[in-house]
């Protein structure tokens, strides 16, 4: 029922996408424009490494088998993390710039995104409001920046773990033999698991602090708690969009990369308000004809009419 709320809720406010987008479009044009301030220094470094992206992505076109594939990919990470070791040895000052705007910048500005788009679902679910998403950054920007600076560091320690687990998994295949023939199977099936649990960490946190207006740190326990409430059931429907989301990504492939994040990011957020409004047993409308009572509420409902008749 909340997975298909959801989409519901999507496609009646499918328009928010667009500001999704172009938010995302804009960060990503600052994230450039910062880097471009030591564009030479990052030049020199990862030039092999864009050098073996190309012969990677040039790869596919001749129809290589898969242990060609995945030892191109351990050849390519390990290309990678030598670019970066050179550039911190080199050119140190870069490096840390670099690190900072790639780590930490960037993802502040999509994170603070986040919690005033929440705001905007938040509204409409409750009361068919609707709000500009400029209007919602502001209002609320410094509880939103305090949220969005957490969360920075929270994904930065997860996705570091994710990152060693898929290195960890390519490596396997590097070494050929007949498992290499399961590892496309296990990194999918790793990466959907790893960022689902990720996920339940954290779908409470963002609506928790949008409708209870709590500050960061106690909208996370407080998400915790919601998540909780539905544990199996909110696991499921995580695991289920996940699966959808990146199988999706691989078909489409690079190109479909800048439309599909944003999409995905609008629809987990939708998630996240119609799991919050159902564990805590709120109304919410899905459009002008349409609200979703909970079970407990209709139970109460129908007790009040009996209530009133007797």
């Amino acid at each position: 029922m909340s997975f298909r709320n959801s989409f519901k809720l999507v496609s009646a406010n499918f328009f928010e996408f667009w500001k999704v987008l172009l938010f995302k479009v804009i960060v990503f044009a600052v994230g450039i424009g910062l880097l471009a301030i030591f564009s030479f220094p990052i030049a020199e470094c990862f030039s092999s490494f864009f050098d073996q992206v190309l012969s990677f992505v040039t790869s596919f076109a001749i129809l290589p088998n898969v242990a060609y594939l995945f030892k191109s990919a351990f050849l390519l990470m390990g290309v990678f993390f030598d670019s970066v070791v050179a550039m911190a040895a080199l050119h140190t000052t870069a490096f840390i710039f670099v690190l900072g705007v790639v780590c930490i910048v960037i993802p502040f500005l999509n994170n603070l995104l986040i919690p005033a788009l929440g705001e905007n679902i938040y509204g409409y679910m409750s009361s068919l409001s609707r709000f500009s998403l400029t209007g919602s950054l502001i209002k609320k920007l410094g509880k939103n920046s305090a949220f969005a600076i957490v969360k920075t560091f929270v994904d930065l320690v997860i996705n570091g773990l994710i990152i060693v687990g898929v290195y960890f998994i390519v490596s396997i295949a590097s070494k050929g033999g007949a498992i290499m023939f399961t590892v496309p199977i296990l990194l999918f099936l790793f990466l959907v698991i790893s960022i689902s649990l990720k996920s339940m960490l954290i779908i409470g946190w963002m609506p928790s602090l949008v409708a209870e207006n709590k500050n960061a740190f106690i909208a996370f326990g407080h998400g915790i708690k919601t998540t909780f409430k539905n544990f199996f059931k909110n696991l499921s429907n995580i695991l289920v969009l996940n699966f959808i989301s990146l199988l999706v990504i691989m078909f489409v492939g690079f190109y479909g990369i800048p439309i599909l994040c944003p999409f995905f990011t609008f629809v987990l957020v939708v998630f996240q308000m119609v799991m919050f409004f159902t564990a805590h047993g709120m109304r919410y409308y899905i459009d002008l004809d349409t609200i979703i009572t909970p079970a407990k509420l209709e139970k109460q409902d129908g007790f009040k009419k009996t209530k009133n008749i007797l």
